[in-house]
């Protein structure tokens, strides 16, 4: 395994492919589901004159979390967005110590079939107290015949209370691209959890609602 993360950590320097951000949110944490375990990722984001629905699937095996997903504009749409993602934590996040995770995939137009980017990321998640988190991600973004460029984000979650955190994140990109959003993650019975965010970027403002179930999450 530690031959595996340093060859994944050179691919991540040398040679970028994509990454999506975890459920809902825009920036990434550390952590992945555990081996034999699989997990759901969906949310729909609404802004004036478009809506969007998005599903990411994802299972673990031999230290690997495999995703795969579609995102479809409700609006208007040539066709879904297909990811394709690949991620590995290298350290665990302790109590008292960061984890630290890498990951790459594709993104592709079903529509015409066209290749649209390639991304890395590597993200880590840092225990500031008992209930406060920092997420921290620094990535690259390639796109298809297109010079690629740095992207970078970084999240606080606040848990208020057992079922429920306050989520706050910003995100940037090389090409001038800004966002964030905040808002709130419950938590259920049945290691299923919801989001509630609202965000904007230079298109507008949106809001967001989430839902999650993750099986092999014992947080």
């Amino acid at each position: 395994m530690h031959k595996f993360s340093a060859a994944l950590l050179a691919a991540l320097v040398l040679a970028p492919c994509g990454v999506r951000a975890g459920a809902s949110l825009l920036v990434d944490d550390a952590g992945t589901t555990a081996d034999g375990h699989c997990q759901l990722e969906s949310w729909l984001s609404a802004r004036p004159g478009a809506s969007e629905i998005t599903t990411m699937p994802a299972c673990a095996v031999g230290g690997l979390e495999y995703s795969v997903g579609a995102s479809e504009n409700l609006a208007a749409s040539p066709g879904p967005m297909l990811y394709a993602d690949i991620k590995h934590t290298l350290v665990d996040m302790g109590e008292h110590t960061p984890g630290l995770a890498v990951a790459l995939g594709g993104d592709w137009h079903h529509g015409d079939g066209g290749f649209d980017a390639a991304t890395a990321n590597l993200a880590a998640s840092v225990p500031l107290e008992p209930r406060l988190t920092l997420q921290v991600d620094l990535g690259w973004h390639a796109p298809h015949l297109a010079h690629g460029w740095l992207t970078g984000g970084v999240g606080l979650e606040y848990r208020a209370a057992a079922h429920w955190s306050w989520l706050a994140e910003a995100y940037v990109e090389g090409d001038g691209y800004r966002a964030a959003q905040g808002g709130l993650r419950l938590r259920l019975p049945n290691a299923v959890s919801m989001d509630l965010l609202g965000g904007g970027d230079r298109h507008g403002h949106w809001v967001t609602l989430g839902f999650n179930w993750s099986p092999g999450d014992d947080g």
